[in-house]
């Protein structure tokens, strides 16, 4: 046997074949993975570009709906001013209820046709008997509230006293307010209560009168002027005192009738 066996060469070959389709193998797998790698690079970037581009259209259409709405609103407001000046008022569901024929649109009363402020000429009406009560509240803080419970506010009776300024701002109402009458108040009562639970003094007014005019001013002014008493007797003691709820509660008489803010007619 001089000759070379064949087989070596044959193992060879089969194993270098081998190696080769091992990696062809291993760069088809590397290429597969760079691929699916890139594909979802390219739908996050197209998620991204929508997003922006949505973006955008929310910025550009924000400006023209907000130009839209404001047009909106004038048209509105336009149209309520044209229907009060045909003779409309607002009802308090926001429906319009168109008012009868002959009944002129409301106005106020203490404004002549020019635009000017004027006293109202109240000699054409008839005397009729009136009444008005108002309220108001100060809210004292606890220190003050003892002092003014004890009595013991270094200007005196704190409650005695705002009684009696009520009384008298209601006769000097024509004096303060501009454009009220000077009218015959028939009783004036000023009434104070202590409040412990808000560390308050209530204040309730009411004024009487025959006569051509209301005493809403005056009953009004009765508790201002008795709240600011109040208030000045105690601000020795603290600034943060506050006076609020001032409001007419009920009137009655004259062309208007009456009205009752509990019952709201």
């Amino acid at each position: 046997h001089t000759g070379a066996s064949p087989w070596p060469n044959a193992m060879r070959q089969e194993r270098q074949h081998q190696q080769q389709q091992q990696q062809q193998h291993a760069g088809t797998s590397w290429q597969s993975k760079a691929l699916v790698r890139l594909q979802r690079h390219m739908w996050a970037l197209q998620q991204n570009i929508l997003a922006m581009h949505s973006a955008l259209q929310l910025l550009q259409l924000e400006p023209q709906q907000g130009m839209q709405q404001q047009q909106v609103h004038r048209q509105d407001a336009q149209l309520q001013q044209q229907q009060v000046a045909a003779g409309y008022v607002a009802a308090d569901n926001c429906d319009l209820q168109q008012v009868a024929s002959h009944k002129p649109h409301m106005r106020l009363t203490h404004v002549d046709d020019s635009g000017k402020a004027s006293m109202v000429d109240v000699s054409g009406k008839g005397s009729s008997s009136r009444v008005a009560s108002a309220s108001c509240l100060v809210l004292l803080g606890q220190q003050a509230f003892d002092l003014v419970s004890n009595n013991a506010i270094a200007k005196g009776d704190v409650l005695t006293l705002a009684q009696g300024a009520g009384i008298q701002g209601a006769k000097q109402t024509s004096n303060l307010i501009p454009l009220c009458h000077n009218i015959f108040l028939s009783k004036v009562d000023v009434q104070l209560q202590l409040v412990p639970e808000q560390h308050a003094v209530a204040i309730s007014t009411t004024a009487k009168t025959v006569g051509q005019t209301g005493v809403e001013m005056e009953a009004l002014t009765a508790a201002a002027v008795a709240a600011l008493t109040v208030y000045d007797m105690c601000k020795a003691v603290g600034k943060e005192m506050t006076i609020t709820g001032l409001q007419l509660d009920y009137k009655s008489g004259g062309k208007s009738g009456t009205w009752s803010r509990v019952r709201g007619t």
